[in-house]
């Protein structure tokens, strides 16, 4: 009787979150909501590999539940899945018609196989509302052109005219399409047209649109191109491949050799549209799909990576940046990454061994000792931490404005360190180049308080800071902190109550509003805030002067404090 009531516990709980199991017998019902209980759990863990697994395992004890099917779909293309993830689509297809995201992979897969009019036929339920008005004109576009079909292809780009913000995904096809056909000046047109606006050129597109023009015999023009793109980049070294071509006069072979090398650059331009509008889940689809049908496109690999780096899931970051051949230009941004999710993950020797002997490898960039020292930092290494950063900064030589951090983050770790003076001139230098940073104001300015120096200079610079980021806890605990150092209790009292609404769960802020309810006469709500500010505090040194303070109330100075 007891094991019967806990499965009728189990199936009211499941039928709740979705997953009918009247029908089936009680063992398949046990079973089945064994499984999505397990996704359940995975899926909420952010674990898109295991939530597909047990989802698919229910579904198969449960195949007629819609939303437990459209959940494992979209996990399982997700994932890459996509020999799973093709006849769940055509289930989707066969319930909703109109359902983009599966009609995409029916597309894609039938495509691949050489399906032409198979993929045609799905594109014809397409509707013309939703997502569908973006993802429609491209996928029929390829269609078209692997169907010999250029003047069907163009014609399937043209609803895109009156969709806003979809000129340069409009210019660029267009462009690809003309350039795939043979057909030069068409495709030369497109392509300037996209150029006449420099905030719609990304990095992909400049590849595409750059190897069109090596191509094309204008060399001149594809080396303006690489070199404004990389002007813009934070690796300019991405173009060094196209340089090297540039130099001794090799002509590249086309980027975009077939329809489904268009169709696979087309999905990944989708993706990062959809990355832009926040849809990681159908961004990250699109850009598995991609990478069905052309493995080796690093940019896919990359944007995979750094949705799974948005969404928490370092491990799937890591395989997807591992997908990236380390000798390609973005295979030296993958390694970087790849270090700072080991870190992430709690392999620090592996991060800083992977830092290491990039910063041994390339001796001409800053950026792996950058990371090491932030990676030092983090594990409380400071005296390391410092050395790292004052080799990176040996190697950039002159500093600009984007060096600013650096000399902040090494600012912080000489004084972790007790090096005071040479704290206090790094967070000078990176005021220098990059005034008003409401950080760097902050750090310096509470150091100040700290030291019961400069307190005037301090208050203004942390006014300044909160003015920048007036719903920084942080920050405002600073300034209410000074008011306090400075014996006006009222208004530290006030501004730490702001400080406590911004960041109730910090115990030193609240430790401080208590303290300013002490001086004020609220002795009660201090005593109040110190015992909330105890229960948050981990560091035993803090505990006993919190404990003190409940014992004996305040009995020093602020000053003195």
């Amino acid at each position: 009787m007891k094991d019967l009531k806990v499965f009728r516990r189990l199936a009211a709980g499941v039928f709740i979150l979705g997953l009918s199991l009247a029908p089936l017998p009680r063992s398949a019902m046990a079973q089945a909501a064994g499984d999505y209980l397990a996704g359940r759990h995975a899926d909420l863990q952010n674990d898109i590999v295991q939530a597909a697994h047990y989802y698919e395992r229910a579904l198969t004890r449960d195949p007629e539940n819609v939303e437990l099917l459209r959940r494992t779909f979209s996990l399982l293309a997700s994932a890459g899945q996509l020999v799973k993830a093709v006849p769940l689509a055509q289930q989707l297809y066969s319930q909703d018609p109109a359902n983009a995201t599966a009609l995409t992979v029916l597309v894609v897969d039938d495509l691949k196989r050489g399906k032409v009019s198979l993929a045609q036929s799905f594109l014809d339920s397409l509707p013309n509302s939703g997502v569908a008005q973006l993802v429609g004109p491209p996928l029929k576009a390829w269609v078209a052109m692997a169907a010999s079909n250029r003047e069907g292809a163009l014609l399937a780009l043209q609803p895109l005219d009156k969709l806003q913000g979809a000129s340069a995904l409009r210019d660029l096809h267009i462009g690809m399409i003309n350039d795939l056909a043979g057909e030069v000046v068409a495709a030369d047109t497109a392509y300037q047209a996209l150029l006449s606006d420099r905030e719609r050129i990304s990095y992909r597109s400049a590849l595409v649109i750059g190897n069109f023009f090596e191509r094309s015999g204008k060399a001149a023009q594809a080396r303006a191109l690489y070199q404004d793109q990389a002007s813009q980049q934070s690796d300019g070294n991405l173009f060094e491949p196209a340089f090297t071509r540039l130099d001794v006069g090799q002509v590249p072979k086309p980027l975009i050799a077939s329809p489904l090398d268009g169709l696979s650059e087309s999905l990944f331009h989708l993706a990062t549209i959809f990355r832009q509008q926040r849809a990681n889940d159908v961004a990250l689809i699109f850009t598995e799909l991609a990478l069905h049908l052309r493995s080796d496109l690093d940019v896919a690999n990359m944007l995979a990576g750094e949705i799974h780096q948005n969404e928490g899931r370092s491990q799937s970051a890591i395989n997807a940046f591992r997908r990236i051949d380390e000798k390609t230009p973005l295979g030296w941004t993958a390694l970087l990454q790849i270090a700072g999710e080991l870190a992430e993950v709690g392999k620090v020797d592996e991060a800083e061994w992977v830092l290491k002997t990039l910063a041994a490898d390339r001796k001409d960039r800053f950026e792996p000792l950058v990371r090491l020292g932030n990676l030092l930092r983090s594990e409380e290494r400071f005296t390391q931490a410092v050395d790292a950063y004052s080799k990176a900064l040996e190697r950039i030589g002159v500093s600009e404005r984007r060096h600013w951090s650096i000399y902040y983050f090494r600012g912080i770790a000489y004084e972790q360190s007790d090096q005071w003076s040479m704290a206090e001139a790094d967070f000078l230098k990176a005021l220098e180049l990059e005034p008003g940073q409401p950080n760097v104001l902050n750090y310096l300015a509470y150091s100040w308080v700290e030291l019961r120096i400069n307190l005037e200079r301090a208050e203004e610079m942390l006014k300044q800071a909160v003015a920048a980021r007036p719903s920084d806890g942080y920050i405002v605990d600073s300034l209410g902190w000074i008011y306090y150092r400075l014996g006006r209790f009222e208004e530290a009292a006030d501004r730490l109550e702001r400080a406590v609404e911004l960041r109730p769960q910090d115990p030193t802020i609240n430790d401080h509003l208590g303290d300013a309810y002490w001086q004020v006469g609220r002795k009660r709500e201090a005593r109040f805030q110190w015992i909330r500010a105890l229960g948050l505090q981990d560091d035993e040194e803090q505990r006993l002067l919190i404990e003190q303070k409940l014992e004996t109330g305040l009995t020093d100075s602020p000053k003195d404090i």
